[in-house]
């Protein structure tokens, strides 16, 4: 149907002659409908625009998976022209020069402004004056929280420039155990080993992974205030019971906050999708704070243009299109 879409009143000849541009995510049959059907609508809109160019949406689903199927494909010569990349994986293909430096294609092109990006977003694919990627959408982790079970336990919902104190306490007090089971029938939280979700929590005690510089982990990542963190979670899992193991997750099958077995959940904006299909009632605050001020993660991605493509013009002109404004209020 895209096809038709952007070659209405070619002859079959001219189709044969089109570019297909291979454009790589990590979608999946999963993604809401309503979603997938705007992005269709935006595809076919660049196809419009740029009638001998075809795009072919190439999605990787699965936890995980992303990032090794994307090398797979690399090592065996069928690398897509077009990538989106997340904050998590960029330096793995800048890093290998696998993937084009945009700034010679920005400076050549009258039409396309850096600065209408946030810089902290754009900076996270910067190396030096090099830049690889330009930003499609990002997202702050923050704190969703379940009114439903808020409510059903008499528990005030957290507000901003809550403590770790009031979170534990909050945790506790939603935490519901089964009788004659030892795992909760509803946690207060739905912890999982994600780096971008617990990462939030060293800093919010005053600790940090790397030092200022960036060059050593030394006296950071096992320092004191780092130490006490990563404790910390993991006591609310082995010593207050109120957020599940890894074994506790995997054995219940589904995702616990989106169940409402769980209270609370470290997450991005791209699960408001998933909690709008749940019918899910919930809030969204900071993280709660040891030192006095909020502080997260930005989950980034941004679109790249493989360095041993063959439709380079088209693969520019898709990436400008859609981080361009119109596209992204659309998206958004």
């Amino acid at each position: 149907m895209a096809l038709l879409a952007g070659m209405a009143g070619c002859r079959p000849a001219e189709q044969e002659q089109a570019a297909v541009l291979r454009v790589a995510n990590w979608g999946g049959p999963a993604v809401d409908p309503e979603f997938l059907q705007t992005e269709r609508e935006i595809r076919e809109g660049f196809e419009r625009r740029h009638p001998g160019v075809r795009v072919q949406t190439e999605s990787i689903p699965g936890e995980g998976q992303y990032l090794p199927k994307l090398m797979m494909m690399f090592v065996s010569g069928k690398a897509p022209d077009v990538i989106q990349l997340d904050a998590s994986s960029a330096a793995v293909f800048i890093n290998n020069d696998l993937v084009l430096d945009l700034t010679p294609l920005m400076q050549a092109d009258r039409s396309f402004r850096l600065d209408n990006y946030f810089p902290n977003v754009a900076d996270i694919a910067r190396r030096g004056d090099r830049l690889y990627a330009v930003p499609l959408d990002f997202t702050p982790v923050v704190m969703y929280y379940n009114k439903r079970l808020f409510d059903a336990a008499g528990v005030p919902y957290p507000q901003p420039g809550w403590t770790w104190d009031d979170f534990l306490a909050k945790a506790k007090a939603l935490t519901v155990m089964e009788p004659g089971n030892s795992a909760p029938r509803q946690y207060g939280l739905n912890f999982t080993n994600w780096m971008p979700g617990w990462v939030p929590w060293i800093w919010l005690n005053g600790g940090d992974v790397l030092s200022p510089d960036g060059r050593h982990a030394e006296g950071y990542f096992n320092g004191p205030r780092t130490h006490a963190a990563i404790q910390f979670l993991i006591d609310l899992i082995r010593k207050h019971r109120v957020a599940p193991s890894l074994s506790e997750s995997a054995a219940a099958g589904v995702d616990l906050f989106r169940a409402e077995r769980a209270a609370m959940n470290v997450a991005g904006h791209w699960m408001l999708l998933d909690y709008r299909a749940a019918g899910l009632d919930i809030g969204v605050v900071a993280l709660p704070s040891n030192t006095g001020k909020p502080e997260t993660v930005i989950c980034a991605s941004g679109l790249t243009i493989s360095r041993a493509t063959k439709h380079g013009d088209p693969a520019w002109e898709y990436v400008k299109y859609m981080t361009s404004t119109d596209v992204q209020i659309k998206r958004g």
